[in-house]
This record gives C-alpha cells, structure tokens and sequence, in this order.
C-alpha cells in the first residue's frame, strides 16, 4: 500500500482523470511509470539512494544520472523556496523519462529549475528526447549576461513531449531583456509536441528588445498543439511579436499545423501591433482564443492564419468560424 506521503506525490503528478486505482493496484503504476526517483535541493543527500522523499537526492546531475532511458521512469522535484540551480546550461536527452514537479506549479511554481553563477548559458534547460513528460515546472533564466537567449530549448530531435502546469519565464535581467531573448525556442523539426495549461512570459519583467518573442518556430513544427495557456506579452516595443514562426513550418506540407485552443495573448502593459508572424508554408490555427492589447493576431495578411471563433462574444471583432486572417 502507498502511505499517505506517496499518495500525495501521486495525486499532484497525476490527476484524478489520469492516475490510476491505489492499493492493489499500486503494481499497475509501477508498471506504467517505471522506478520513481526523488531529488530535493534542501533535504536531499547525494548519497541517499534517491527513491523515497526521505531519501531524495539533492543535486539535478545524481538524480538525472540515475535515470534509464526509455523505461519511463519519473523525476519528482520536491517544491521549496530553493530551486535546481546549474552553473551551466542542462540538457535532457533520455527518451521516456518524466520529469514532474511536486508543488502547485503554474506561474511562479516552486518546482523550479535556474541558473546561478556569472557565466553565460545560452540555453538554461535543452529537451534532445522523445516521449517526455514535464509537469509542474519553472524555468527561469537571467543573471546580467547578454548571451543567455533561451530559457528552454526542443532540439531537432524532440519529438512526441507533453508540457502541463509549467511556466516559461521571461528574463529575469534587464541585460537579458534588451538581447533577442525566447522563453521556447523550437528548432526546426522539433514535432508534435503539445502544451498544457502552461504560462509564457512574465509580468514583472519587460523585455526591451523588438527581436525578443514568448515562442520561436524554425520550421517543419508541425503537429505542435497549445491548450488552455497563456501568453503575458510584456514588452516596451509595440512591435515585438510574442510568436514568430519560419516559413516553412508544415514541412513542405500545406496542413502542417501549430493550433492554439482556448489560449490567452494579453499585453498588459504596452500593446502591440500583431501577435505572430505568418508561415507562407503551414497552417496557424486560432481555436477560441482571446488577446487583450493585441491590435490584430497577424500583421500581414495571409491564408495561412486560421481563426475559428466559438461564439460571437470570443469573436471580438476577430473573425468568424473558419476564417483566414487578411481574407
């Protein structure tokens, strides 16, 4: 039987739609999740074995050490006022191994992963896998260098991941802020990734540089889904685009798409002129979202910009069903 401690830990990584029956069949959920490993930056020792709570490991390089690919095994990171902090930027690169934050998580979760130390990263967390889970995180980049550029990363081999309840943070430096700074960088072929619930941006600091974006598409990410999240274009420059997208981002294939359902753009503070840039290959597809401070969701007009309103109120002047920005 799972004590009251471990049920916890379940029920915050898995909701009740997902988890499974507790009890007996505690042997069913080690089977589909693999060995648990725990890591805990306060409490935790290096030389604990690292599968329990108690004995949590207290650094991210142990605790991902022990990690085996393609097993599906999961990293609890255990919620506190410290966070994961890396002198150097950290890579994620084995396939079907979960990494989930044991805390409220959302915008400012305390499951969080940062950067300490003066020297640049260029990329604070990079995702080279397949099939990876990441829930209830918080990655936050910025400590005065002009060369930190990404918060995280999903490299041309990141393929099939699923974000839920985690936030993307804006930088947290003015340094950062005035460089061409990204909260998701997607290079190109980085495909059929989806988001959940997830935040992007941040609403105390302001990014100055009209070349900072909240998501940066290279191309051939198609198959890329966003629901329920929330985009906070904070910015000096009415002309920072908070989604910029390649040409090409179907891949040489028309339907190729990146959707957005029931997500939020909200510019709080300065507004903008647009909210994404326009693919000439590929579909960008709208589905009951809302912008707040947004002049339009595409400067340029384009076919290729697909706005689908539920109702005449989320319409807001926006378009109808099934309606092509610029048609």
């Amino acid at each position: 039987m799972l004590d009251s401690k471990q049920t916890g830990i379940l029920n915050t990584a898995f909701p009740a739609g997902q988890r499974v029956a507790l009890g007996d069949n505690l042997r069913l959920a080690q089977g589909l999740f693999g060995q648990a490993w725990f890591l805990d930056c306060v409490n935790g020792s290096d030389s604990n074995d690292g599968k329990s709570p108690e004995k949590a490991f207290k650094t991210i390089a142990v605790a991902y050490a022990a990690l085996t690919a393609n097993k599906n095994e999961v990293l609890y990171v255990m919620g506190g006022a410290t966070s994961i902090q890396v002198t150097a930027g950290f890579t994620w690169a084995k396939s079907y191994t979960h990494l989930v934050g044991v805390s409220a998580g959302g915008p400012y979760g305390r499951s969080r992963f940062g950067h300490t130390g003066t020297n640049h990263v260029i990329t604070l967390f990079t995702v080279t896998a397949n099939g990876c889970i990441f829930k209830n995180m918080h990655w936050q980049l910025g400590n005065g260098h002009a060369e930190n550029l990404n918060c995280v990363l999903l490299s041309a081999t990141t393929n099939y991941c699923y974000f839920e309840n985690c936030h993307f943070d804006a930088p947290l430096d003015a340094t950062e802020g005035a460089a061409a700074y990204c909260c998701l960088y997607m290079t190109a072929l980085s495909r059929s990734n989806s988001f959940k619930s997830c935040w992007f941006g941040d609403w105390t600091a302001q990014p100055t540089s009209t070349d900072g974006t909240l998501v940066n598409f290279l191309g051939t990410n198609a198959g890329t889904q966003f629901e329920d999240c929330v985009f906070l274009i904070n910015t000096t420059q009415a002309t920072m685009v908070a989604i910029t997208a390649a040409v090409d981002i179907g891949g040489g294939n028309a339907p190729g798409y990146l959707w957005f359902r029931n997500c939020d753009f909200i510019a709080g503070s300065t507004g903008v002129n647009a909210a994404f840039t326009a693919p000439t290959t590929g579909k960008i597809i709208l589905s009951k979202c809302r912008a707040v401070g947004v002049a339009e969701w595409c400067a340029d007009a384009s076919s290729n910009v697909l706005i689908s309103c539920g109702s005449a109120e989320e319409a807001n002047g926006q378009g109808g069903i099934g309606v092509a920005q610029g048609s």
